[in-house]
């Protein structure tokens, strides 16, 4: 063998890289055909019978697949439904007669009376018929679809130097076909150039180096030309199948196989041909019977035999395979078959998914309301798009076909997520918000029984939510790939924060709820305590405080954990958040608590304050009984003491402070850097801390009420002392006497008339229970009203009597005046009258 040959068949394997160079060669030819440099295209004559596929300067043949696309099965949905037979042999030994007579090709054949080589390169042409033995007509239609490859014949002198043609075209022959006849004379059998067994090895090195693996097998048909039958067919077959042996021990085999037999790759047939010239009908007689092995049930043909490769894409195989062997590359049919198949299913996948895709956009997905009926749209797209792929693609090597699927079901299903996302995000909002309104209004209503435990109606209602959500995916899973697992966590997340949320509200809600109660009745109760204060009067209202305050909260806390003060509030809180809970309602609690004896205890209440509790002293006993003044000295007594006692509560109202002298100071931190007021801004000694708790009123307010104190209670003293003044003058004795004695002659006069006497009587008597009812002011009042009164009225009668009185007098005035003027007229007319 040259070097080059072996180079071909001793070379390592196809490289990955290798591998994918093959795959862009393959799609850039496809895409872009090669310029054809055939010299030879289909024969106008025969052109339903051959082609050139390679010519001798070892150009392929860019017509082959539109030459097999005319002989396709149409039927035939695998693709598989087809034979590939080759005939190998030396130059002149009449392969192309033999194939010309077995299965009705019109290869060339040879001039007898030349004997040159004809049949240059490889042909190819697809069966006519199938010469038969066993049917009248002799021959059959060509039902399995055999295609023939004529090959050039080999250790032909018009190429002695040149075996790498012979070389590579066997190498070919092997790697394309079903079923190799290897032409033989009989007289060559036991010869080892004769037989072209130097050849033969090469050719069973290269599959043995394809096959070693997957063990593809290859029928070697010896078909024994010129038999004359002095030798048995039999011995022949024994004597080549020696050869053969003899061959494939001598081979250098791959790792692994070096005790297989040839069997394990080779199967070995023998036929024998009489003379064509002097056993004539004998020999189409033999190449009948060749026909009917052929196409018999016990056909040549096993599907072991066969290389997979659908009929559409045996064009491109070919011509890679080609494309190898001509740049002396390693030869790796499995390879090529993967790379034929990527392309083909590639091929397939594209024209599917269009047609998906334009299916797919005819859907309006916005008009269909029902996510089952969407998801039943989509599977029908998607099972037709892969049914339809399935039904193409699967003639294809299996490892492909299911590769290339996967990849078109990922890109149907990416193209499907579009809508599934945008549905099951319509979805998931829709389900947040039932969720936020299922949740409220399952505490609304559970909250008339008692109270709620908001953090189990939220798990609840978050179970619900997340059922339904899974349930939803599953309707739109159509696929094992596809698990919507992103969808489905991002939901619960956004879940999750929603009733975080909804907690935070009902926390603050709860914040605010108990804040309210605890205000109603705290305010209610510091306004009783400090309009009537008292030295312990902060001892009451802090008490009333921690009172209200364990009230309200003391239903929160966890039994049996009083003493570590551990919360519950119902809302499914962590420990860390009902802890900072119940520290922002203890806080919420305390600036109430400021707010509300900062707003009541103002300069004006606090002078209100005291001018009561003056006047309550002063003006009442102990009892409460209104005091009578005996004297000035009592006034001065009582004065004296209930201003002390008013002045000495001003300290009280001032500051917070207990009985005990301590200030009232706030168990947890309510000072903020604002919270002193600008009024405490000049009294501020740097002493008193930035937040005013306890401190209520500043040193000037309280000068302040103390001088309106003053001033108010001075003048209820003076009051109260000129009473007793003007109480303390009375009338001298001989003023009475004085009266009596002018008065005698009246008073005798009265008493002896009896109805003067009743009225006196009556009149006394009126005055009398008038003064005791404290009637006399009201009385004097009505009475002053009745006089002002019938004054108003009796000047208003008054003036309508003058009124009227004017005006008589001006009407007559005026109907004296009328007459007048009458009188004057009528004389005017007599003279006018005279004179004419």
């Amino acid at each position: 063998m040259s070097e080059t040959s072996d180079a071909a068949v001793n070379s390592s394997p196809v490289s990955n890289q290798h591998v994918a160079s093959t795959i862009d060669q393959l799609n850039e030819q496809l895409t872009k055909p090669k310029p054809s440099k055939m010299s030879a295209e289909i024969q106008a004559s025969d052109s339903a019978f051959s082609l050139q596929l390679i010519d001798e300067n070892k150009n392929f043949n860019d017509k082959l697949l539109t030459y097999i696309n005319r002989f396709t099965d149409q039927t035939d949905s695998s693709g598989l439904n087809y034979h590939i037979v080759s005939v190998f042999g030396s130059q002149s030994t009449g392969k192309s007669t033999l194939l010309n007579g077995l299965f009705g090709t019109k290869f060339d054949v040879m001039d007898e009376k030349k004997r040159q080589q004809t049949t240059k390169g490889i042909w190819f042409s697809h069966a006519n018929y199938i010469a038969s033995e066993s049917l009248p007509e002799k021959r059959q239609d060509n039902s399995k679809h055999i295609f023939v490859l004529d090959v050039e014949g080999v250790d032909g002198r018009e190429k002695a130097d040149d075996k790498d043609f012979e070389r590579k075209s066997a190498l070919f022959a092997l790697a394309s076909t079903e079923v190799l006849i290897i032409n033989i004379w009989e007289h060559q059998v036991g010869l080892y150039q004769g037989a072209n067994m130097e050849l033969l090895k090469t050719v069973m090195e290269v599959n043995l180096s394809l096959f070693h693996s997957s063990k593809q097998k290859c029928l070697l048909l010896f078909v024994i030309r010129d038999f004359t039958g002095v030798t048995p067919l039999s011995n022949l077959a024994d004597s080549l199948r020696s050869d053969l042996n003899h061959i494939w021990q001598e081979m250098t085999k791959p790792e692994g196989c070096e005790n297989e037999e040839i069997q394990s790759y080779f199967d070995l047939d023998f036929f024998s041909i009489a003379h064509k010239h002097f056993q004539s009908e004998e020999f189409a007689k033999n190449i009948r019977q060749l026909g009917d092995r052929f196409s018999s049930e016990d056909s040549l043909f096993r599907p072991k035999y066969h290389r997979g490769i659908p009929i559409d894409a045996w064009a491109v195989y070919s011509r890679q395979i080609w494309e190898q062997i001509e740049l002396n590359k390693d030869l790796d049919l499995p390879t090529q078959q993967i790379l034929v198949a990527r392309f083909r299913c590639d091929e397939i996948s594209a024209e599917v998914y269009k047609e998906f895709y334009d299916a797919f956009n005819q859907i309006n997905f916005k008009n269909i309301k029902s996510d089952e009926d969407i998801a039943e749209k989509m599977k029908s797209v998607r099972s037709d798009a892969l049914s339809a792929y399935d039904e193409q693609a699967s003639r294809y090597q299996n490892s492909v076909f299911e590769e290339r699927k996967k990849k078109l079901e990922d890109k149907i299903d990416a193209k499907l997520f579009e809508v599934q996302s945008e549905r099951l995000d319509a979805v998931s909002k829709a389900l947040i918000a039932d969720f936020e309104q299922n949740a409220l209004k399952l505490k609304r209503k559970s909250s008339k029984d008692g109270d709620v435990h908001f953090g189990e109606i939220l798990d609840s209602s978050n179970s619900k939510c997340v059922e339904a959500f899974t349930r939803v995916i599953s309707i739109y899973k159509m696929s094992n790939g596809v698990t919507f697992s992103k969808q489905l966590e991002d939901f619960k997340v956004t879940l999750h924060k929603s009733g975080l949320e909804l907690k935070m509200k009902e926390r603050e809600r709860l914040v605010s709820k108990i804040t309210k109660k605890f205000q109603l009745r705290f305010k209610e109760k510091v306004i009783i305590i400090l309009s009537n204060p008292s030295t312990d009067s902060w001892d009451k209202i802090l008490a009333y405080f921690h009172e209200l305050e364990d009230k309200l909260v003391k239903k929160y806390i966890v039994k049996g954990e009083e003493s570590d003060s551990k919360f519950d509030f119902l809302l499914g809180l962590d420990e860390n958040t009902n802890k900072d809970t119940g520290a922002q309602i203890e806080k919420a609690l305390w600036l109430k608590f400021k707010d509300i004896i900062h707003d009541f205890i103002t300069e004006e209440t606090v002078s209100r304050i005291l001018r009561n509790k003056f006047e309550d002293a002063f003006k009442y006993d102990s009892d409460g009984t209104p005091t009578l003044w005996r004297s000035v000295a009592q006034v001065d007594s009582r004065f004296t003491k209930a201003r002390t006692d008013a002045v000495s509560l001003l300290p009280v109202l001032s500051t917070a402070i207990l009985e005990e002298g301590q200030e009232i100071i706030p168990d947890v931190d309510i000072s903020h850097k604002d919270d002193q007021d600008d009024e405490y801004d000049e009294d501020y000694d740097g002493d008193i801390p930035l937040h005013f708790f306890g401190h209520l009123l500043s040193a000037r307010q309280q000068s302040n009420i103390s001088r309106r104190l003053r001033r108010e209670t001075d003048a209820i003293y003076v009051d109260a002392k000129r009473s007793v003044i003007a109480g303390q003058t009375h009338i001298p004795w001989w003023m009475y006497v004085l009266v009596v004695a002018l008065g005698w002659n009246e008073i005798t006069a009265i008493l002896r008339n009896p109805a003067l006497v009743m009225l006196l009587v009556i009149g006394a008597s009126i005055l009398y229970f008038a003064y005791n009812m404290q009637m006399l002011g009201p009385m004097i009042s009505v009475g002053k009203a009745t006089l002002n009164q019938a004054k108003v009225v009796t000047k208003k009668k008054l003036r309508d009597i003058l009124l009227d009185e004017d005006y008589e007098k001006k009407s007559n005035e005026m109907d004296d005046q009328n007459t007048t003027e009458s009188i004057e007229l009528e004389d005017l007319n007599e003279k006018v009258e005279k004179s004419n």
